[in-house]
């Protein structure tokens, strides 16, 4: 028999993308931008890490 599986993309923000899904055994990829999401691992036949997240990102605006 065959096993599949697949990693799950990471969530995008205004800022940049989210780490690609995959569809082969692997790690995800790395999020690029702030406060976007790793992407998932593909664990098929062994445990995998998930891509990183990026740090957030806060913008004040003062008016006086």
């Amino acid at each position: 028999s065959t096993t599949a599986g697949c990693g799950g993309g990471g969530g995008s923000s205004f800022f940049g993308g989210g780490g690609r899904p995959l569809n082969a055994q692997g790690t995800g990829s790395a999020a690029a931008g702030y406060g976007s999401g790793g992407g998932g691992a593909a664990a098929i036949s062994a445990n995998t890490a998930g891509g990183a997240g990026t740090a957030g990102v806060i913008r004040i605006w003062e008016f006086s």
